[in-house]
């Protein structure tokens, strides 16, 4: 299935390995572990987008997770545990998801609600490039 991202700062992070996850609303659960990832470059049924959109890497689901976020409160319970991350563990969250911090992070997510985490394993360029060894 298709990652889409309009951060072109994602798209160098899960290039270089740095970004190891992305958080979505998946209400379907149509995301499952080991599904083929293609990852792409802004939306591409819009091709007038600057920069235009492009598929540049591929990957697997390495997990899929439930996440429980409330950005206000600073709870995120990942798993259906019971015990929230802590400071450090949020700014660790943060930058696995590709944000500088956690307070960046939170303005991406400014309402409470619930939704799958998926981590990548496998990441290839689209020259088949081994990136990621995790």
């Amino acid at each position: 299935m298709m990652l889409s991202f309009n951060k072109l700062d994602f798209k160098y992070k899960i290039l270089q390995g740095s970004k190891i996850h992305t958080i979505r609303k998946d209400s379907k659960k149509a995301w499952n572990e080991g599904m083929d990832i293609h990852f792409w470059l802004g939306d591409p049924g819009k091709k007038e987008s600057n920069p235009t959109p492009h598929q540049f890497a591929k990957g697997k689901a390495k997990m899929v997770l439930e996440v429980y976020i409330h950005s206000k409160r600073n709870i995120v319970l990942i798993g259906g545990s019971s015990y929230g991350l802590q400071k450090a563990a949020l700014e660790k969250f943060a930058i696995n998801d590709g944000f500088s911090s956690w307070e960046e992070m939170k303005a991406y997510f400014p309402e409470e609600g619930y939704y799958r985490i998926i981590y990548f394993k496998d990441v290839k360029d689209i020259l088949n490039n081994q990136l990621t060894i995790f």
